[in-house]
């Protein structure tokens, strides 16, 4: 156990350096993050300067660190003085004290400074016991504030540099702390304000070196080099002329570029570079005359910091934007990014490049995920459509309940969309009610393939409204919305720079970038970052994936809805340090998005019929995976266990899998499952919908409906594998009744096998006759150069063969 004691947080300190001191040592000597934060209160003097404990401390280490709090209440003797308890204070006490009790979730220990050893080995003893159930809640994690990772992030930076086991800290005799320069450097960088300047900071060795690859400060009409910064003075560039600027800043393509420029020419060159990636903050230096002209400004460019007069508040904030963006990049080369993550609100497809080479058989694991994505929404934007409520929105509405069983508000909207919902009004609902809209995009974003088909109708619904509303003039625009995302899914989307990715969900954004940074909120999970997304849309045809929504009066912020699956090429990732937020842009335009739809259509197309959610599992099996076509399918049978038409689709869909493996035995039952269903069911919309799909599953020949006849030929196929002759006849010969007209390809197929079951006994006439009967009948039906008729005939070949071998 680790224990770190520090000196008051609670914002008395005489110097603002002290108290970056005291950060510095606690996150340095816990840089993984800490368990729990004991929270020291003196009984006999308790003053407002205790909840100030309580604010540095959510400031310092996040909004979760109170989750990983205990107040410990000391001086408890004074109390036994009075004959007083803590409890009964607690009853008598003032706001002040309940607050406190508050804030960490009722978690407290009252401790006697004067007790005897027992007593304060009991006291302890309770103590690691609250401390313990506390770190089981959290399930063992401990704090991650956004200061932690950065300075982790410089740790590991730094490490090559030193000689041995890298310490961010070091302990001297008397247990004093010295704590590296580096890190406090940090920490008073990430900390200090616009109103505080920042002196003499260094930078790392490595970092000096990874600056020219990372950065460019530019200067433009800056007339006093002391707004230079020496220690960057070989990676910056000054100008006098804004077009031999606007020249320079454009022939920089990959690297963060921080322009500073006077007031003279801001009005002339900001609009012309402020959307160029490569630029992440602009500083304007001016006296007080231009000062009303510039706040304008900063309305209408977010990548603006600030209107500087007084030059060491310009290099304080300089510095310390220019300080994360190293260490904040510096920490993107050297961390590993999980990919298979599924907590992600977009799909990267890897390999555009090459897209008009690839395959079936050539897609990568991350390509195969990517595509089914998009198959299985396209899948589910045709689920036909409902007139009422009825039963397709009760298994949806029962995943909504679950999670509001408690809200009476929640519960109400629940009922009323029971009684008057239509899916004409898909929309509104989606737009109105946020806790719907949430349910619906968790399941989305998070890939929960149950909930997804639970919310199908729903999200079929809302997309034709999109469809409807479509845009009939597509001119360029732009279209700006904000989302939460995690860094590793952030950084994937950085190193994939040129590539195409789709958003899972549905998406709202509004054609101001004021309005959706309005969105922004200070109180920052710190394992996710705010993401502003600039998406540039200049399309004339595709447009159904969109619509504007703001005519019909929903909220402010959303004049476009995107629907889920929409495909855009990365264009730019970069973080806007002056308002801690990233920036992601992203295109939506025919040209680019052509090579990517016309590799979907050529794997569509692979398949006899369209794929729908009953045969989508096929596409698994395709490239190899069947465990995930099972897994699919298996999936399904929960999502329509009433639903018998759907049943024996699936479980018929399973038995090919159980046959493509070589385990007939399984596969037969699941056959018979399914026939079993198809004899006593009744049909059923949607799997009359979906029912033409089977077909592209299913061995030689295809049908095209999901009958009783396609499960007999398909038990006739088991029983043949696995040498049981005498069933196979007989579920061929069923087959063959079922099948009302003779001039079919279907019946020609199974005249053929019934002949293969002859051919396997040996009673080669009776082969040879089903074989000329299917070759007779396929000659009426097919030309003479298909392939099946060469196949009839080799077939004829063979019986006559072995014939004249037994006699």
């Amino acid at each position: 156990m680790v224990v770190v004691d520090t000196s008051t947080f609670d914002g008395t300190a005489n110097r603002e350096e002290d108290m970056f001191h005291e950060i510095a040592k606690v996150i340095s000597l816990t840089v993984q993050g800490p368990h729990v934060f004991l929270i020291a209160v003196p009984l006999r003097h308790i003053t407002k300067d205790d909840l100030t404990v309580i604010e540095q401390l959510s400031k310092i280490f996040g909004p979760d660190a109170l989750k990983y709090s205990i107040c410990v209440f000391t001086h408890l003797d004074c109390l036994h003085q009075k004959d007083m308890e803590i409890d009964q204070l607690l009853l008598n006490s003032r706001k002040i004290l309940l607050d406190l009790i508050k804030c960490c979730d009722g978690r407290y220990i009252a401790v006697a400074n004067t007790a005897a050893i027992d007593e304060k080995e009991a006291t302890v003893a309770n103590l690691l016991t609250l401390i313990k159930s506390m770190v089981n809640e959290n399930g063992e994690h401990p704090n991650t504030s956004k200061i932690c990772e950065l300075v982790k992030a410089a740790i590991t930076t730094l490490s090559d540099e030193r000689v041995g086991r890298f310490q961010t800290a070091e302990l001297d005799n008397d247990g004093g702390v010295h704590l590296l320069p580096e890190v406090q450097q940090i920490i008073q960088s990430f900390f200090c304000t616009a109103t505080v300047p920042v002196s003499g900071l260094q930078i790392p060795t490595k970092g000096i070196s990874e600056i020219e690859r990372i950065l460019t400060i530019i200067y433009l009409d800056i007339t006093d080099s002391s707004i230079l910064i020496p220690e960057l003075i070989e990676y910056t560039k000054t100008f006098d002329d804004p077009l031999l600027c606007i020249a320079c800043i454009t022939s920089i393509r990959n690297k963060n570029i921080f322009f500073v420029t006077s007031g003279l020419f801001y009005e002339y060159v900001i609009p012309l570079i402020h959307g160029l990636p490569q630029i992440v903050s602009i500083y304007i230096f001016e006296d007080d005359r231009q000062k009303e002209a510039t706040v304008r400004m900063d309305k209408n460019y977010f990548k603006l910091s600030n209107i500087f007069h007084h030059k060491d508040l310009l290099l304080s904030k300089l510095w310390k934007d220019v300080l994360l963006t190293i260490f904040s990049v510096q920490g993107d080369t050297i961390t590993n990014i999980d990919t298979s993550h599924t907590d992600f609100f977009t799909k990267v497809f890897i390999g555009s490049e090459t897209i008009d080479k690839l395959t079936m058989k050539t897609l990568s694991k991350q390509q195969v995920k990517f595509i089914f994505f998009q198959l299985l929404i396209d899948a589910v934007l045709r689920t036909p459509t409902v007139r009422t409520t009825n039963n397709c929105y009760a298994k949806m509405l029962e995943i909504y309940r679950s999670q509001y069983l408690k809200d009476e508000r929640e519960m109400q909207i629940i009922n009323e969309f029971e009684s008057n919902y239509s899916s004409e009004m898909a929309i509104q609902w989606y737009e109105k009610n946020q806790f719907l809209r949430q349910s619906l995009n968790i399941a989305l974003r998070t890939e929960n393939m149950s909930d997804i088909l639970h919310f199908r109708y729903f999200i079929a619904d809302i997309h034709r409204q999109l469809v409807e509303r479509c845009l009939p003039d597509c001119r360029p625009f732009t279209v700006y919305g904000v989302e939460m995302m995690q860094m590793g899914e952030l950084k994937n989307i950085q190193k994939n720079i040129g590539e195409v990715a789709l958003i899972k969900t549905f998406f709202s954004g509004t054609m101001s970038n004021q309005t959706a940074l309005n969105a922004v909120s200070t109180n920052i999970d710190p394992l996710y970052e705010f993401v502003l997304f600039e998406i540039v849309i200049d399309c004339t045809s595709d447009t159904a994936s969109f619509s504007s929504i703001q005519t019909l009066g929903y909220k402010e912020n959303c004049d476009i809805l995107f629907s889920p699956g929409s495909i855009f090429r990365i264009e730019s990732v970069a973080q806007i340090p002056t308002r801690r937020i990233w920036h992601v842009k992203l295109s939506f335009t025919d040209r680019q998005l052509s090579k990517v739809k016309g590799l979907l259509e050529r794997i569509r197309n692979e398949f006899p019929h369209p794929l729908t959610l009953m045969t989508l599992g096929n596409f698994f099996c395709k490239v190899g995976e069947s465990d995930e076509a099972m897994r699919y399918y298996k999936t399904l049978l929960g999502v329509y266990e009433f639903d018998d038409d759907a049943i024996e689709i699936i479980n018929y869909n399973i038995g090919l899998i159980y046959e493509h493996k070589g385990d007939y035995e399984v596969a037969l039952q699941q056959y018979q499952t399914g026939l079993n269903r198809a004899i006593q069911s009744s049909s059923s919309n949607e799997a009359y919908t979906q029912q033409q799909i089977v077909d592209s599953i299913l061995k030689p020949p295809l049908m095209n409906s999901a009958s009783p006849a396609i499960l007999y030929f398909n038990l006739g196929c088991v029983s043949f594998h696995k040498l049981d002759y005498d069933r196979a006849l007989e579920n061929f010969e069923k087959a063959y009744d079922c099948l009302p007209d003779d001039n079919t390809i279907k019946k020609v197929d199974i005249l053929n096998n019934i002949g293969c079951v002859y051919y396997k006994r040996s009673d080669f006439r009776k082969a040879r006759h089903y074989f000329e009967k299917a070759f007779d009948r396929a000659l009426k039906i097919l030309p003479a150069e298909n392939s099946l008729i060469t196949c009839y005939l080799k077939n004829i070949s063979a019986a006559v063969n072995s014939a004249s071998v037994n006699n």
